[in-house]
């Protein structure tokens, strides 16, 4: 019985040895597979990284490539300005010799007078061969045409498409000497024919209650804004506006730049066709008329609005959130602010 006890005992202490070893290479596995998490976790980063900088460095190179043809076509254009400024200087030409013609018509009886009108009638004519026509056959216009991702065109408007236009109850479009242009993109991008005022943050109140209260589940809607230094910018929601706490897909939406901080021209930024993290429009009661994660207004939003950098719409005139910010400085960061001076939302139909 005690050889029995004491083999049991033995036994018990090598059951015990190996649960310790299988313990201590438990936590040694675990301690590997938290440095591979690890590796995993900083390797990820590094590809987003990675990715980021190249996206930066071609819109960059984009935004160089631009520059440069603008350039060309200034300096194409400064040498058409230099020879049309001669060629009209050779057309004064033209009209004396038109008068030697005429003289020398009138004095065909004088020979001698003839002969020196001759002469100068073809020294004008020479004249007329050095400045106008040899130099605009040396004229060489080194265009190349550069590959565009974007095409810029199907985001403005063409203009000779709207004889009338109609009127619109804007403050903030009242408030700008170009107000007939702006109706005309908006009407061209939104395909309406009436707009009707529902919420003016600066006669109703600018906070999130007030907003949803005036303009939830009325249909389609454009919302205006106008921040401290006077640049107007905007979103379309193609779905009525709720305050369910939730992002919701519209891809009909889209935002908009009427009046920037770089001399763009109106221009409509159509929503990201994949890889978008957000939907167009987050509707919410703490919120203004917020699209995407990219332009929003917080509660009390007579304060401040936020721009983040593009991550719902195409980032496609390459200046991100700045471009409704104006804070130039800021361009490119993850996020930005600006302060709210009007804010009006439109039925559409």
């Amino acid at each position: 019985m005690k050889k029995e006890n004491i083999e049991i005992e033995t036994t018990k202490d090598e059951f015990n040895t190996i649960f310790d070893k299988v313990n201590k290479l438990k936590d040694k596995i675990e301690k590997e597979i938290e440095k591979l998490n690890e590796i995993f976790d900083k390797t990820k980063k590094d590809i987003n990284n990675y990715f980021i900088i190249k996206h930066e460095e071609l819109i960059k190179e984009e935004n160089n490539l631009i520059e440069k043809l603008q350039n060309e076509v200034s300096k194409a254009k400064e040498k058409i300005n230099i020879y049309l400024f001669e060629l009209n200087d050779q057309i004064k030409l033209n009209n004396n010799i038109t008068k030697v013609i005429n003289k020398f018509k009138k004095e065909e009886n004088n020979f001698l007078e003839n002969i020196v009108y001759v002469s100068k009638m073809k020294e004008l004519i020479n004249n007329m061969n050095k400045i106008i026509i040899k130099p605009l056959k040396s004229i060489k216009f080194n265009f190349k045409e550069e590959k565009r991702d974007v095409n810029y065109e199907e985001y403005s408007v063409n203009e000779e498409k709207f004889e009338k236009s109609i009127d619109i109850d804007s403050v903030i479009l009242n408030e700008s000497n170009r107000k007939n242009e702006f109706i005309k993109y908006i009407i061209e991008w939104t395909k309406s024919k009436n707009m009707e005022l529902l919420y003016r943050g600066t006669r109703d109140g600018m906070t999130s209650q007030k907003f949803h209260e005036k303009c939830d589940n009325q249909g389609k809607t454009i919302t205006l804004y106008k921040n401290d230094k006077g640049h107007i910018f905007g979103g379309y929601a193609s779905i009525p506006w709720s305050n369910g706490g939730e992002w919701k897909n519209a891809p009909e939406s889209f935002i908009f730049t009427l009046t920037n901080n770089y001399d763009f021209k109106p221009t409509k930024i159509p929503p990201k066709k994949e890889n978008k993290e957000y939907g167009e429009v987050y509707h919410n009661k703490d919120y203004g008329p917020t699209f995407g994660n990219d332009l929003g207004l917080y509660d009390n939003f007579n304060k401040k609005g936020w721009a983040f950098k593009f991550e719902t719409f195409q980032d496609i005139l390459g200046k991100t959130n700045s471009l409704f910010t104006g804070n130039k400085n800021n361009e490119g960061t993850k996020n930005d602010n600006f302060i709210i001076k009007e804010l009006e939302v439109f039925k559409i139909t």
